[in-house]
């Protein structure tokens, strides 16, 4: 992505998209941050809204064997556990519940 993004500038300045090691050390720093202050505050829950490649790129990074090449469905439920410092996918691209409000 970042070798097409080469290609676009604006004026003098060229606008590199993040690499994917980028994106996964930003979004890890992010997730650990959220963990961190979620646990200082005896919070249980935490609902967190995102799109599909930072969606992708958890379950890359929290999961050994979900397939994070998969598209994520718009208002699909992906639910991650916090424990010990760690995160791990309990769930991904749910939307079983859609199925319930249509039936």
């Amino acid at each position: 992505m970042s070798e097409l993004d080469k290609k676009r500038s604006e004026g003098e300045k060229n606008w590199e998209a993040e690499n994917y090691k980028q994106i996964k050390t930003r979004v890890d720093k992010g997730m650990k941050k959220i963990g961190k202050k979620a646990e200082e505050n005896g919070d249980n829950n935490i609902l967190l809204v995102s799109h599909g490649l930072t969606i992708r790129t958890m379950i890359d990074m929290y999961s050994n064997d979900a397939n994070s090449t998969v598209d994520i469905d718009n208002g699909s439920v992906t639910e991650l556990i916090y424990k010990n410092g760690e995160y791990y996918l309990n769930k991904a691209n749910d939307t079983n519940y859609l199925k319930k409000v249509n039936d």
